[in-house]
């Protein structure tokens, strides 16, 4: 069979899918790109439907389910809503939103299809689309790329946004427990916040394109390999941007391998809705590496301590992002700073055990979090008096808000 009889009939099964479907639902609404050409399951396409289900994923609206077939991929809602009016917000989604004349909102009532009062434009010249169609007024290359370049140009500005916010959501959290902030370079005389923005700009595209890479990864496996190539050439743009201070290393590995999970689902590829399960799947038995010669102070802890550091929460599929991730119920200082302490007290920060001296000192220092009942800046602030007179930091856990605060802002965003 080919591409084009592949296609009608993954059209005739979806029909028949929501004849069944509104028949039993008041109002019905499926979301699916206006993709030109044979490739309709493109992974840009994919990502065009997530970013419009985000508008739908209200108390309005519930899913029903998402397909992936040869003519796309597509999400399927119920309501209760009037299908009138639902049609009108659907229309004013399409027509408000940048990316809104490449996708298709259709809505259903018990017996059919509502119509739009408005004709489609065609993305090439702007004129009615149907007429652009009928009459073959542009080359399919160039109606292509007029439907790949404005959605890749917003994907990549939104993802570099999210890391950016996400990466000043920790920097700029005060006070802080010896970490640099705005105001002061804590427990690392080496370092100031001009510094940090420094190395994050030297990073930022290298980031982007590890998540690039998950985007338009076919699977998993070997994923991890590809993206820690990337990882390298990041760390060394990050030296010779500090003058060789090591600012961001874990950041780029922990970060790192929740972008290429999140590239990985965007791009519809798997039904898995749960990030830090792909991440288990693309690092593997990571920790097995910690078993070979003991080169890092992060090596020698796991042969001394059992200390598994980020390999350890890459591997678990970062189980303590995934626990703090989901009562950050928003970004304010407090939920950022209840995160924050949340991670120094669970996680193996290998940062904080160099600075503690001694596995016992680790211990000790540690509990100081484990005491904080509630949060405020008094409490906050003694702590930090704390931290900085015993030279203490918490790299680690504070790559590990950063991932967190990043999920937050992606999951606002698209339905991942």
């Amino acid at each position: 069979m080919n591409i084009n009889a592949r296609i009608l009939e993954a059209r005739e099964q979806r029909y028949f899918r929501i004849k069944a479907l509104s028949e039993r639902q008041k109002t019905l609404v499926i979301i699916k790109a206006n993709t030109p050409g044979r490739q309709k399951a493109q992974p840009l396409a994919c990502f065009l439907v997530k970013l419009f289900a985000k508008q739908l994923t209200t108390a309005d609206f519930w899913v029903i389910g998402d397909y992936l077939d040869e003519d796309g991929y597509y999400k399927i809602f119920g309501s209760n809503k009037d299908p009138n009016i639902v049609k009108q917000k659907t229309i004013d989604i399409e027509e408000k939103h940048p990316l809104g004349r490449f996708i298709d909102i259709d809505v259903y009532d018990e017996h059919h299809k509502l119509s739009r009062t408005k004709p489609r434009r065609c993305f090439v010249c702007g004129e009615i689309a149907t007429s652009c169609i009928r009459n073959n007024r542009h080359h399919p290359e160039l109606v292509l790329n007029a439907f790949v370049e404005p959605i890749a140009t917003h994907l990549e500005r939104l993802i570099v946004k999210l890391i950016e916010e996400s990466v000043l959501d920790e920097l700029n959290l005060e006070p802080k427990f010896g970490l640099v902030s705005k105001s002061t370079s804590g427990s690392h005389k080496d370092m100031d916040y001009d510094l940090m923005l420094k190395a994050h700009k030297a990073i930022e595209a290298d980031l982007y394109r590890i998540f690039l890479m998950g985007f338009n990864a076919k699977t998993t496996q070997n994923l991890f390999e590809k993206i820690r190539a990337i990882g390298i050439e990041a760390e060394t743009k990050m030296l010779r941007a500090t003058a060789g201070i090591n600012t961001y290393k874990g950041l780029i590995f922990s970060l790192g391998i929740v972008l290429a999970a999140c590239g990985y689902l965007l791009s519809g590829k798997r039904k898995e809705q749960d990030v830090f399960e792909v991440t288990k799947q693309i690092v593997g038995n990571i920790t097995a590496e910690l078993d070979k010669e003991s080169r890092t102070f992060g090596e020698r802890a796991y042969k001394r301590y059992g200390f598994k550091g980020a390999r350890g929460e890459a591997e678990s599929g970062f189980k303590n992002v995934k626990n703090v991730y989901e009562k950050l119920e928003d970004l304010s200082w407090h939920s950022r700073m209840m995160a924050l302490i949340s991670l120094i007290s669970s996680v193996d920060d290998t940062v904080f055990l160099k600075r503690s001296g001694s596995f016992e000192k680790y211990k000790e220092h540690q509990a100081q979090f484990y005491k904080i009942e509630r949060v405020d800046v008094e409490t906050v602030a003694s702590l930090t008096d704390y931290c900085i007179s015993h030279n203490l930091s918490f790299g680690g856990s504070a790559d590990l808000l950063v991932v967190a605060c990043f999920l937050r802002r992606l999951h606002d965003e698209v339905a991942l």
